[in-house]
């Protein structure tokens, strides 16, 4: 089997092999989501981003591997969506299909597994992976917003104090403050929470 580069004909077929695995902790990369259609948007969004490559195996007409590399070449990084394998043995495919089509482009490589995920584990440790940090995920599943402080959206006399909360909170992951706010649109908010002393906190 040989790894190939995932092209925009194979994008559903991503999106619901992804889907099926990103859903069980063993498999979950958190940069992606479990809902085939905004895993879809997202491939889409990734086959469309010249910098940016995804590579997949397969085994007859079936996907059996899938790692996408969601790049940033002007910082030389790239978020990793996977590796999601059928088998283990076909992460080495994979991760050499990836250094070969970045080769020279890309330093540092960040992987976002959950805890449950031992063949990212695996991957990470083989591959020189330094653990960062180690996050906690939770769900509010009650939408009762009582007790919660009035929120609105992020006002432009507050930027730079974003600017300044997210780079001191957050140094050297995803965004700066200043692309978080670049990055604004009708898809992309900033909610900010306001008191007497002015703003507190965002998400």
């Amino acid at each position: 089997m040989q790894a190939e580069i995932l092209n925009h004909a194979n994008l559903m077929q991503a999106s619901e092999f992804i889907a099926e695995m990103n859903a069980l902790p063993a498999c979950h990369i958190g940069y992606l989501g479990t809902s085939p259609n905004d895993i879809y948007q997202s491939l889409e969004e990734m086959n469309r981003d010249a910098e940016s490559a995804a590579f997949i195996i397969r085994e007859g007409d079936d996907l059996a591997g899938f790692l996408g590399a969601d790049a940033d070449l002007n910082k030389g990084t790239a978020e990793l969506w996977g590796p999601f394998v059928q088998e283990n043995e076909l992460m080495r495919l994979l991760w050499e299909k990836a250094l070969q089509y970045f080769e020279g482009k890309l330093h540092a490589y960040f992987l976002f597994a959950d805890a449950s995920n031992h063949t990212a584990s695996e991957f990470a440790s083989e591959n020189g992976f330094m653990l960062q940090s180690a996050q906690t995920c939770m769900e509010l599943k009650d939408n009762s917003s009582n007790g919660l402080r009035k929120v609105s959206l992020l006002p432009i006399h507050y930027h730079s104090e974003f600017i300044h909360l997210n780079d001191t909170v957050f140094p050297h992951t995803y965004y700066s403050g200043k692309e978080i706010i670049e990055r604004m649109n009708d898809d992309h908010k900033v909610y900010t929470s306001l008191d007497e002393d002015g703003f507190n906190g965002y998400l």
